[in-house]
């Protein structure tokens, strides 16, 4: 009779444990630096991570001599100290496609991947496509692997677009709907949602840049700049379902200087030119 007990009183445990939320909130840590070299440039274009030479790809936006570093994957650096990104580069990411680092570039400069020789070091690059599809010159575009799409942030809209054409892909789009938490499974008497103004988006988050963490129901990343904190939302709702909290110390910036690679959420530090990896 006492182990029939323990038996159920094992089996109420159980369904206890399997009815608790997930975490949907949880504290970020620094787990890597890239430290880039000293010369032009302030603001981050944007890191990324090639798989097969298991390297990190970092860049500063703003003109083609800028910097460009590869650094292995404990974040020494192994490119020489000479090499420049080649390109006006806003946004940097790798696409599992192309099998290759691709960047995109200012205003109407368009999509350009990297040729690199047999140890992983960039040494040209190849026009994918040049057109005026961005709706800010300064937009940072980043890959949806998945799917195969690149996503724009726009106001509280992210738009997606066809990677070898730049043409808009309408029906991919998701429209966010900043600062309004829904964590999943949704809460007991949870309060209606109140959906803010599209402008909250462009006050109080980074307007150029976002993540994609291909995370199921928390796919793209938002860094809200007031409260030093990473959201996540569900691409098909577009509400919030985590927040991820930044140390104290974070840098934070309105524009560029953020990027995510390598399941990294990463933030350019321009006073003493460093992307800090977060996770």
């Amino acid at each position: 009779m006492i182990q029939l007990q323990k038996f159920f009183y094992f089996v109420l445990c159980l369904i206890s444990t399997m009815q608790v939320p997930a975490q949907t909130t949880r504290t970020l840590r620094e787990t890597l630096r890239l430290q880039m070299l000293n010369g032009p440039g302030t603001m981050g274009a944007g890191v990324a991570f090639h798989g097969k030479y298991r390297y990190y790809y970092a860049s500063i936006a703003g003109n083609i001599k800028h910097p460009m570093a590869i650094f292995n994957i404990v974040g020494e650096r192994i490119s020489p100290g000479d090499l420049a990104t080649m390109f006006d580069t806003r946004g940097i990411w790798f696409n599992p496609a192309a099998k290759t680092i691709q960047a995109g570039g200012f205003g109407n400069y368009g999509i350009i991947s990297y040729v690199i020789d047999e140890y992983g070091i960039p040494y040209n690059t190849q026009e994918v496509f040049k057109s005026n599809w961005m709706h800010d010159n300064q937009a940072s575009a980043t890959m949806n692997p998945r799917d195969t799409l690149l996503y724009i942030l726009d106001r509280n809209i992210v738009r997606a677009y066809h990677p070898v054409t730049g043409k808009s892909v309408i029906e991919k789009n998701i429209v966010l709907k900043p600062g309004v938490f829904k964590p999943k499974p949704p809460r007991p008497n949870q309060p209606p949602v109140v959906v803010p103004e599209a402008d909250t988006l462009l006050n109080a988050y980074n307007n150029t840049s976002i993540a994609f963490t291909s995370l199921l129901n928390a796919e793209i990343g938002l860094l809200n700049l007031r409260d030093k904190t990473i959201e996540l939302y569900s691409r098909s709702e577009g509400i919030m379902t985590q927040k991820l909290l930044l140390p104290a110390d974070a840098p934070v910036s309105k524009r560029l200087n953020f990027s995510f690679a390598n399941n990294i959420y990463w933030l350019y530090d321009a006073r003493n030119r460093v992307w800090i990896g977060y996770r």
